[in-house]
């Protein structure tokens, strides 16, 4: 398991020298000017489907999160801030069944599922200083383009196993988590395939710490360790606080002095269908009202594994967004959450997002900060 820490050694290098772009990210609260918000498939796409459980439970996860992702885009208008959508061309899940009228893409000989929609603009991409630096090349297509639009300061990462949210800015911090074991959703659970993986990112991360350093040369690197996405994890949401979940012991190191707001995980043991229905998954997601659709079940699980994740192990207070130094997006914060932000001077924005224990995003993952005011 491991976080690389890329910190400037030239403290005193004035950021005013840099030749800013439209591409600009230090930190997590400076006010943000340009960011881009996932779409989700609309209604359109599945109207084809023949079962009508089936199409009912996808349109109403269409419908439902046009709406949420709406209100998101609302609120970040009202602050002041430029939303960049991806672009989501005319389609129709009947475009991706094959001859054999298997639906799913081609990947290692075999169907592998239907492409998830552009929901997770992080999941592929992040902003450091003034360029956006790609780390895979298996997101939606829609999400790219939108970018290319909107600016071409682009650098691609040597492909590694970890995904964006691994690389996290925060001043003169820039930390990468190296630790395959959780933080991949599509990655297998068998645990010679992980240490194979494992492998993979020990021998390459370096090219991508190179090219980093190349750009941003008074940086040095150090390492530690967490095993997930990092915005699952931790979120600094102002110069000398935290919010995080429990049992992380990284800040003594890394954030000396800095106040943590240790949250709960979610509490899924009053949610009793949830418990039952995850024993017959494969990932532990959940869709409120569909537990015992069982045709419903059966298409997630055979066809769209790489649209959900595992809902249990994910702290959705954690990943938020924060708008300005004042002002944060949440979901369902708790009041002691609530009183350390305001603590902080901050105050918290409750968004909806009905559909993230299946879709697998919180507020943080649906978007991608691209330019803030600093």
């Amino acid at each position: 398991m491991g976080i690389i820490i890329l910190t400037r050694i030239n403290q005193s290098h004035p950021r005013s020298s840099i030749n800013y772009t439209m591409y600009n990210i230090w930190n997590k609260w400076d006010p943000l000017e340009t960011v881009m918000l996932g779409s989700f498939y609309p209604a359109e796409f599945f109207k084809d489907v023949k079962n009508n459980r089936i199409r009912s439970a996808l349109t109403r996860i269409a419908d439902e999160e046009a709406e949420d992702n709406a209100h998101f885009e609302r609120v970040l208008q009202e602050h002041g801030v430029r939303v960049l959508r991806p672009q989501l061309e005319s389609d129709s899940i009947m475009n991706h069944i094959d001859h054999q009228g298997r639906m799913g893409e081609p990947f290692a000989n075999s169907l592998y599922a239907i492409p998830r929609a552009p929901i997770a603009p992080r999941d592929c991409q992040f902003v450091l200083g003034n360029h956006l630096f790609c780390t895979q090349y298996w997101d939606h297509p829609g999400i790219m383009q939108s970018l290319e639009k909107y600016n071409m300061n682009i650098v691609h990462l040597t492909e590694v196993p970890i995904d964006a949210p691994c690389y996290t800015v925060v001043n003169d911090l820039l930390l990468i988590d190296t630790d395959i074991s959780k933080h991949n959703h599509t990655v297998p659970r068998d645990p010679e395939l992980i240490k194979n993986m494992q492998m993979d990112i020990d021998e390459n991360i370096d090219r991508n710490i190179q090219t980093i350093t190349d750009l941003y040369p008074d940086m040095q690197v150090q390492q530690i360790k967490i095993g997930a996405h990092n915005d699952g994890c931790f979120h600094t949401v102002a110069p000398g606080a935290i919010i995080s979940v429990e049992d992380m012991d990284i800040y003594q190191n890394t954030f000396p002095n800095w106040e943590v707001c240790y949250m709960p995980d979610e509490d899924w043991s009053g949610v009793k269908k949830f418990v039952e229905h995850k024993v017959s998954l494969k990932k532990s997601w959940w869709l409120p009202g569909e537990e015992d659709n069982d045709e419903f079940t059966h298409f997630v699980e055979t066809w769209l594994q790489d649209w959900v994740g595992y809902a249990d192990e994910t702290v959705s207070a954690v990943n938020v967004l924060m708008i300005n130094p004042k002002t944060c997006c949440t979901v369902n914060a708790t009041s002691d959450m609530k009183q350390f932000m305001k603590k902080h001077g901050i105050d918290c924005v409750d968004i909806p997002n009905r559909h993230r224990f299946i879709l697998d995003s919180g507020l943080h993952c649906k978007t991608l900060d691209l330019k803030r005011k600093s």
